[in-house]
């Protein structure tokens, strides 16, 4: 069955292309030429705006991505370090036993 898609994929290529190709001015305008932008000044100042908005975005989650694996690092170092101290373990609390009562049969 992947066989078929396969061919149907490859197949459609070039069909793909020339639509593209014959359609571009109809359904896909372009909006940058070498005559600058094709579009209005506040259409142009709110795509600026979109685009630096986005890129702060990408920076800011990056550099999230990276504290968080700087982190994590840091957190396995400090374990390792700590289990080889020596430490004692921690005790747990032992309830006091208390005498079973004796069964008379």
């Amino acid at each position: 069955m992947s066989a078929v898609y396969a061919l149907f994929g490859v197949a459609l290529i070039p069909v793909s292309f020339l639509a593209i190709r014959l359609a571009e001015d109809f359904i896909h305008p372009t909006t940058f030429t070498r005559d600058g932008p094709q579009m209005t000044g506040t259409m142009f100042l709110a795509f600026c705006v979109c685009w630096i908005a986005i890129t702060l975005l990408a920076y800011t989650l990056y550099r999230v991505e990276l504290l968080g694996k700087r982190l994590d690092g840091n957190l396995r170092e400090l374990r390792e370090a700590l289990s080889g101290v020596g430490l004692p373990e921690p005790r747990v609390a032992q309830a006091a036993a208390l005498p079973t009562p004796e069964r008379k049969l």
